[in-house]
């Protein structure tokens, strides 16, 4: 049977992240969001995990991420999640999006890597490809009003 890469065929995913408490799963979701990597995250509130950790029965209360990206931003949130993030394991599981309106994929395509957000003053700052287009813009304008 031939392997399909996931990677060719699903473009956007869900990604669920499990957080100890508030402070972890903000400052997870704030990262996640001010460095472009996803679109938007939702934090649930307390559920509560049972699970085997180290040949044992655990139960804890966690909060859960639930965050919209595309697929080929996995790797590198994993990486900010795991620099984050205080477990040595966590759980970062995407899960495919198999149909979502037109609108809310442009959406999500609009929010990732096109601008930085300055939190502290709420505004959006824009990326330097954005003012060199700006400028690059202004330049030809003015070519064309000296050619004519």
């Amino acid at each position: 049977m031939k392997e399909y890469s996931t990677r060719k065929y699903i473009k956007y995913v869900q990604i669920n992240i499990t957080c100890p408490n508030i402070e972890t799963a903000d400052k997870i979701s704030t990262a996640l969001v001010n460095r472009k990597l996803v679109s938007c995250v939702q934090i649930t509130d307390t559920i509560k995990s049972v699970y085997l950790w180290n040949w044992k029965i655990e139960k804890n209360h966690e909060l859960v991420l639930t965050a919209k990206t595309r697929a080929r931003y996995f790797l590198t949130i994993e990486r900010t999640v795991k620099e984050l993030h205080p477990y040595t394991t966590p759980e970062i599981i995407a899960l495919p999006i198999i149909k979502w309106s037109n609108e809310y994929l442009r959406w999500i395509d609009e929010s990732l890597w096109l601008k930085t957000v300055d939190f502290e003053n709420n505004t959006v700052i824009k990326e330097e490809k954005e003012k060199e287009k700006e400028k690059e813009k202004e330049n030809n304008s003015k070519k064309t009003k000296i050619k004519i």
